[in-house]
């Protein structure tokens, strides 16, 4: 990748983050990091516990908004009814496949809270291997991770019901509400990927506003990995399990090649 490609841009970031994700199974590979979870095994059984419970919340959450499709499209009149009739919008059931989206995100947002201590775990463990580091977690360290990642989640959370209610706005004045669930994706898929690199600024000290800031100057990086997260989540049972590491050593990766840390926020 040429140096000459400013890093704020999206073909850069897009390009790098790519670049990234696909060095990070051989990264994996290389530095042998599955014996971290094989270490760990009552974290391995509750990390397969999770992810059976994710898959059954997740696939519940897909078939609402299947089912809310198919009836909505089901309440439009045909077109050989009167004009008035034609005209008869179910309100509700246009509502409901956008709600069913921001549910289906929430999901994605608690697994991201229970599955900390494995992302936050791997996220350290690269940046020791990528800057021969040393740094052994404390209890303390996990218990900070864990608050952090509830508060940042709960924060986007918040932020997601606001744009959620932006878009909805927005669409229905030109015509386009229909798309509310296309926008809100990309949406909460940016999210997903700014949760895992706020995992590397917290390595450096960074407090959650001045992290949030530079991840936004990032933020083609963080919606291209949050894109690719969102999609293996959707792989019955063992998505739950590799994302938190795919994802946590991924953002690592890119922050360090990028020195991350270091954008002024």
């Amino acid at each position: 990748m040429s140096n000459a490609i400013p890093k704020n841009t999206a073909f850069y970031q897009i390009q790098a983050i790519f670049d990234v994700m696909r060095a990070t199974p051989q990264f994996v590979i290389d530095n042998k990091l599955w014996n971290a979870i094989k270490e760990q095994k009552a974290l391995l059984m509750f990390a397969i516990a999770v992810s059976f419970l994710f898959t059954y919340l997740l696939y519940g959450d897909v078939q609402e908004f299947i089912s809310a499709f198919f009836e909505r499209n089901a309440g439009v009149p045909v077109a050989s009814e009167s004009l008035q009739q034609s005209e008869m919008i179910d309100l509700e059931s246009i509502e409901r496949p956008a709600l069913s989206e921001m549910f289906s995100s929430s999901t994605k947002f608690m697994l991201m809270v229970i599955l900390e201590v494995i992302i936050f775990s791997f996220s350290v463990k690269t940046l020791n291997i990528l800057r021969n580091q040393s740094r052994i977690l404390k209890f303390k360290d996990f218990w900070k991770a864990e608050i952090r990642m509830l508060v940042v989640m709960l924060l986007s959370f918040i932020a997601g019901i606001v744009l959620l209610t932006l878009t909805k706005v927005i669409l229905g004045i030109i015509g386009l509400k229909f798309l509310t669930s296309f926008v809100m994706f990309f949406v909460y898929a940016y999210i997903i990927g700014y949760a895992f690199f706020d995992n590397f600024n917290e390595q450096f000290g960074l407090k959650i506003k001045q992290s949030r800031n530079i991840i936004w100057k990032h933020k083609f990086a963080a919606l291209g990995l949050g894109l690719i997260a969102t999609i293996l989540l959707f792989i019955p049972l063992i998505g739950a399990l590799i994302v938190p590491v795919f994802g946590g050593i991924a953002a690592t990766m890119y922050g360090h090649q990028n020195n991350m840390e270091l954008t002024p926020s």
